[in-house]
């Protein structure tokens, strides 16, 4: 995990290993956290929302962040 968040609150903290990671990945990471800011849940929590698999990929395919 390089940075979780929380459905609701505006703060996304980022993992210490983050500045590590390839541009295109904090990127991904950044948008996937806030679109949890914005209300997006995700499952287990949410049963009918996608696994943070999913999100990640949503986000790389829709941004075209593919590595």
């Amino acid at each position: 995990m390089a940075a979780y968040t929380a459905v609701g609150p505006s703060q996304i903290v980022v993992c210490e290993h983050f500045n590590t990671l390839p541009r295109r990945t904090k990127i991904a990471v950044l948008i996937h956290e806030a679109l949890h800011n914005a209300g997006m849940s995700e499952a287990p929590v949410d049963p009918d929302g996608m696994t943070a698999e999913e999100i990640s990929k949503m986000v790389e395919e829709a941004c075209d962040l593919s590595l």
